[in-house]
This record gives C-alpha cells, structure tokens and sequence, in this order.
C-alpha cells in the first residue's frame, strides 16, 4: 500500500538485486510509488479482463433492494434471489407515536425495540444456534438511550450469546447481524433533524447490516420530509420487486405450453424472474427444490440462449439452469418434462 509504505530508493535498489535482478529498479516495481493494484491496471490490455465484486450473497433481496437501486445503480446481483421462499417479509417498518425529546431521546421507540430484543431471545434461548442481534440508531443520544436500557433488560451473558451491539452507524462499520432492529428516532416536530439521514454513507451503512431481517422503527410520517430527502424514498420505496410479480405480459407460446405443462405435475412456475441480476426465462419450485429453464430458439421476449458467464452466475447463485430449445420441445414435449422433473429432484 504506497500511502503507508516508505522505503528509500537505495533500499529498493538493494533488493531488486537481492532477487537476481540487473541493473536498476523499474519505475513500475517501486512499491513506494506504485502499489499491487496499480501494478495489476497496468497490465490490464482491456476492459474485459476486469470482474467488478458485483455479486451480493449476504442478506435478503427486500434489505438490499433501495441500495441497490439508490446507490449501486441496479449493478449488484442479489444471489439470494428467490420466488415463493418464504412467506414473510425480511423488512418491516413499525410506525408509532414516539416523541422526540429536546435531548434527541425517543422513549416509544426504545420501549419497543427492548421488547423486540426481549422477544427475540425468549424465541432463540434454546436454540443451538442464536440468530445475532444489533440494535442501531443514526442518533448517538438515542443509540446510547437504547445501549442503557437493553444492558437493565438482558444480562450480560446473554447478550453475549446473542452477540448484542447497540451502536451509531459507525460502530456498525464492517459489522453484521442476522437481525437488526433500527430506531429512527425523529418525529413530525424534529424534521429537520433528517437532514443529518441525508448523508449517503451513514444512511446506506444504517439499512444494509441485516443479513436475515430487520425492523424499521420510526416516529415520523414519510410526508412531512422533503421529496428527495433518503429517508422518505427509503420509507416509501417498493422493497419487494417480484413479490407482486405477474408474468402475464411476458408470455409467449413457448413459455405457456412449457409453464402449463409443467403445472400438470404439481410444480410451481414463474416466468421471467430475476435471479442474481438474470432475468430467468423459466424458474420451476418443487418441494424448495428450484431449478431455472433457459429457452432458447423461439421468436420474441426467450430467443436467444444465455452467456456462458450468466450460466456461471446463476451456479454460484445455487440455481442449476437447464438449455430448452424450442425444436427440443416440439420433437418430444413429455421427454423434456421429464428431463427438467429429474433435474429437480437431484437439485
């Protein structure tokens, strides 16, 4: 690293020789000024050669889903990506009637969040395995309102089961829990107390710690903030994408004689779902079993076939694609259907 390494140039020097080198040190190989990854772009002869960490496996889609869009401009490909996982939401927004006080403390929102804290450990104590707990506030006063209270409620063992942390967005730097609940703190009367939310680094840290579920709790009505303030796009943000998913205007002759069929043996379809950042052509569920069809060869929305890297992606994602091309399906319609039946019960 250039900004905190220094070796003087005759040391340098010294060493290039000691490694078998002539002559004297490249420009290119002083680690004073060029650093590895400086190195690396330099040896880069197009742009094709470079893979962006684009790849998101932490949490669920609906907690990172206003990120992705406000901040990474769609790039991630949430790889946890599902239809018809789970019937309840990862994300929740609790509006109640909270105060601020003049000391910036909210006694609702800290009552609430004790007793989801509360709730949350009677529900894992005996359980192998604790789901994790944090328990953040952008508000300092009002993390360490919270951090005060939750320490009188839970014993100091358990919160070390669990993993507690009561913090800001900056004790929550490279932290993650499986639950996080979040207090916003902020009332009608405190408004202008959001415009410290309006900072894109500590609103996007805040909302995207939680890997499994989070609960959002907040005193304030979204309307009273300014349009393009983050927190009333975040509170009146669709976080759920496929959830209401309709695949009516997306059909085609292929994929309706595929999906109908298919729904003859008792398994669950969608068509054109987005999985990883590929819209999927076919994605069939039996029994939490999923598996993703690529139609190929058939004129309009599914005639061309997948990339390999897309192929790749969709693997890493744990989604098994299986190539249909439409001459496939009309020469022998129950063989492919029993092809794509035996990838799901392998899957």
């Amino acid at each position: 690293m250039k900004h905190v390494s220094f070796l003087s140039g005759a040391r340098q020097q010294g060493i290039w020789r000691d490694c078998g080198f002539e002559g004297t040190l490249e420009s290119g190989y002083s680690y004073r000024d060029q650093s590895l990854l400086d190195l690396a772009s330099d040896c880069i002869a197009t742009q094709d050669a470079v893979t962006l960490l684009d790849e998101h496996y932490r949490s669920r889609p609906e907690l990172i889903a206003f990120s992705n869009r406000q901040f990474y401009a769609s790039r991630l490909k949430v790889m946890q990506s599902r239809p018809g996982t789970s019937q309840s939401s990862a994300l929740e927004f609790v509006k109640i009637e909270g105060r601020r006080t003049s000391t910036g403390r909210n006694s609702a929102e800290r009552d609430y969040l004790v007793q989801e804290v509360r709730a949350h450990i009677e529900k894992y104590r005996a359980s192998p395995v604790k789901p994790t707990i944090g328990v953040l506030s952008p508000f300092r006063e009002q993390a360490e309102f919270l951090d005060r209270e939750i320490r009188k409620a839970v014993s100091l063992d358990t919160l070390r089961d669990f993993l507690v942390r009561v913090s800001t967005p900056y004790g929550f730097q490279g932290e993650e829990r499986d639950v996080m609940l979040i207090s916003l703190s902020i009332d009608n009367e405190s408004a202008r107390a959001a415009v410290y939310l309006n900072r894109e680094d500590v609103f996007n840290v805040s909302i995207i710690r939680a890997k499994e579920r989070q609960v959002v709790v907040h005193s304030i009505d979204e309307a009273s903030l300014p349009s393009e303030n983050l927190l009333r796009r975040y509170l009146s943000f669709n976080h759920f994408g496929n959830r209401n998913f309709s695949t009516e205007d997306i059909l085609c002759q292929f994929s309706g004689e595929v999906k109908d069929r298919l729904e003859e043996k008792d398994i669950n379809i969608w068509i054109g779902f987005t999985i990883a950042g590929q819209e999927i052509d076919v994605v069939c569920e039996r029994a939490g079993k999923i598996v993703g069809i690529d139609l190929i060869g058939y004129p309009g929305e599914f005639l061309e076939h997948f990339s390999v890297q897309t192929y790749k992606t969709l693997y890493r994602a744990g989604i098994h694609v299986i190539p249909l091309s439409y001459r496939q399906w009309e020469s022998d319609r129950s063989g492919c259907v029993s092809k794509i039946i035996g990838f799901l019960q392998r899957a």
